[in-house]
């Protein structure tokens, strides 16, 4: 991206995070509860488990569970206490993530479970609630920096626009190949063993065309993204748009804003805006 001292990265996406992050605080959405004890569990005794650290012992899934909060301190005793509510013992694959120049702003996501006994089967289906959120940065990145802007930034407003739109997102940790040209399909195959596996749906945001430049007082953009819902039962797609946009900023803040990471996120919020809400 050509740029004029730098500026085109001084604009964060504050206006549209903060106005998506309302007052979800420390307020958990959460899927369906499937498999809900009848009796609560004190938050105190709510074990949690960072993505990457599976718990090791057998269990069955009742919720997914997300927010969106300005601070990280606090989220994990309100993780432990919505969990709690609904019976779990514990919250597995936590995540805590926040994009760069974003006021702060962190979405969490975990999963609540229940531990099963020795012998004891998971009731209900295999297919889980909750929508496993993948992005994809497909076209050429200049440079690792503004790569992992770009990709937290679109991870950060999508997510935000997912939990306005019903759903309750969960970050995926597995391993995708970290240079710029990113695999072109991805499905629950790739993502073996990931927390995709708990969800029961996947939306998978590609990156496949950037162009960013600003010049003077004038910024454009031109940009493509493809968004797919896919189901897990059998990688079929549920939902699909490919959103082509073109965008010419004149002035200074409009100019700095078209050519910034942020442009990207409110880029990503626009793509998945008409997927149908959750049930």
């Amino acid at each position: 991206m050509k740029t004029k001292g730098g500026i085109a990265y001084l604009i964060g996406p504050f206006v549209l995070a903060a106005s998506l992050v309302g007052c979800a605080g420390n307020k958990f959405n959460q899927s369906p509860a499937r498999n809900a004890s009848s009796g609560q569990v004190p938050a105190s005794q709510v074990e949690t488990f960072e993505a990457g650290n599976p718990p090791g012992r057998p269990f069955e899934v009742i919720s997914a569970l997300s927010s969106a909060s300005y601070s990280e301190g606090s989220f994990r005793k309100a993780m432990q206490n919505a969990a709690g509510k609904l019976g779990a013992n514990a919250v597995i694959d936590v995540h805590s993530f926040r994009a760069p120049r974003t006021l702060g702003i962190h979405l969490q996501s975990g999963i609540a479970v229940r531990w099963l006994g020795a012998g004891q089967a998971a009731t209900g289906g295999d297919a889980k609630p909750g929508i496993a959120f993948v992005t994809l940065l497909e076209a050429p990145i200049e440079n690792t920096n503004t790569f992992a802007e770009i990709r937290d930034t679109m991870l950060l407003i999508g997510g935000l626009q997912l939990q306005s739109m019903g759903y309750c997102p969960i970050y995926v940790s597995a391993p995708l190949p970290s240079g710029t040209n990113i695999p072109s399909t991805v499905t629950y195959d790739v993502l073996k063993g990931s927390e995709s596996t708990l969800c029961e749906k996947m939306l998978v945001m590609r990156l496949t065309r950037r162009s960013q430049t600003y010049v003077g007082v004038a910024g454009t953009a031109n940009i493509e993204i493809q968004a797919q819902l896919v189901s897990r039962a059998n990688n079929s797609v549920l939902w699909t748009n490919t959103m082509h946009l073109k965008r010419l900023g004149l002035g200074l803040a409009s100019g700095i804003n078209v050519a910034s990471t942020a442009f990207m996120g409110q880029a990503a919020a626009k793509a998945i805006r008409g997927m149908p809400r959750a049930q």
